[in-house]
């Protein structure tokens, strides 16, 4: 097979009919179509003479991809380096849309505006991963997949569907996962700065420690997960000027949570847990406040209009530019601290 050939047949559509002739030992197949191979406008410099088809592989021991004949089932001779399948003349990025990435171990990759969009990523282990300004878009995974401390600051995520993904220590920053579906997501101690995560679905996720200054989840669903019971953990995150506006938050931890300047305007805070949270300034012009906890939590300057039916605001601290939907001698009743 000359050079030329060689290295169309690195770049053809792979066949999940073929896949199981390939030897136990070589895991991972790794398929994608015609419309979305790797470094995809250099398909123009060649013609397609026949319908060869290759199967590429991943090789975990020597982290590099081999090309496999389906039909021989031997090694292509040209390796395919894991540098090279990222690079492009203009910098790191490749195109893996519409890829098959079951299980493939890609920890440390160098992926910067690389586009995953439609991917299947389930089991797939991105763990360290430069993913900077990646293309998530409608990327799937039914579970296991791994973005523990990646990059992933001004990445598109919107739409994805990932069933707890976990992100921990993640970097997010200005990402857009809006419409994200992503249930019992972990996003402990990730930095989520200004991330976009509008009219997603995070119930029963975790951004406990998390940096979510001026991010944006107007109207997410962050009640408890259905499947698991376990509510949404906010707990200890640093929420600055974050907007929770017309969200569902019923039953979610914001304890010990700094969320100063947030808004909950129109929110469900029903049962959500702010004990110990630092609340100044913020808007909770919620619809529903019923069961609430703000013991100890500081609410100068928060400006509170509904009802706190049964809400316990024991040890909460409370002064003249707060606004309450009670009178000073009923906050005194109900164990509130003014300063």
């Amino acid at each position: 097979m000359n050079k030329k050939n060689s290295r169309l047949s690195l770049l053809c559509a792979a066949t999940l009919a073929l896949a199981p002739r390939i030897s136990s030992a070589q895991q991972s197949a790794f398929l994608f179509d015609r419309a979305s191979v790797p470094l995809q406008a250099r398909l123009k410099r060649f013609k397609l003479r026949w319908p060869l088809k290759a199967l590429l592989l991943w090789n975990g021991k020597d982290r590099r991809f081999i090309c496999v004949n389906p039909l021989t089932q031997k090694e292509f001779h040209n390796p395919v380096k894991l540098d090279k399948l990222t690079r492009t003349k203009k910098g790191n990025c490749a195109n893996l849309s519409f890829a098959q990435l079951m299980g493939i171990p890609l920890y440390h990759a160098r992926l910067v505006a690389a586009s995953l969009e439609s991917s299947d990523l389930t089991n797939a282990n991105f763990a360290m991963s430069d993913l900077r300004s990646a293309n998530l878009i409608k990327a799937t995974s039914l579970g296991g997949t791994l973005f523990n401390g990646a990059n992933l600051s001004g990445a598109k995520l919107g739409s994805v569907s990932f069933q707890s993904p976990k992100m921990i220590k993640a970097i997010l920053e200005g990402s857009d996962m809006t419409n994200a579906i992503l249930p019992g997501a972990d996003f402990s101690q990730a930095l989520l700065t200004k991330a976009k995560l509008d009219s997603s679905n995070i119930e029963g996720a975790r951004f406990n420690g998390a940096a979510m200054e001026n991010a944006d989840l107007t109207g997410v669903d962050a009640k408890k997960n259905s499947k698991t019971e376990k509510a949404t953990d906010f707990s200890g995150a640093r929420m600055e000027n974050v907007k929770f506006d017309g969200a569902n938050l019923s039953g979610a931890n914001f304890s010990a949570a700094n969320l100063t300047h947030a808004s909950f305007q129109d929110a469900d805070l029903g049962e959500a847990n702010f004990s110990d949270a630092n609340l100044k300034g913020a808007n909770l012009g919620a619809q529903i406040l019923s069961w609430a906890h703000f013991d100890r939590a500081d609410l100068r300057g928060a400006k509170i209009t509904v009802p706190l039916t049964q809400a316990t605001l024991t040890g909460a601290i409370y002064d003249s530019t707060t606004v309450l939907p009670f009178s000073d001698a009923e906050a005194q009743k109900l164990g509130m601290i003014k300063k």
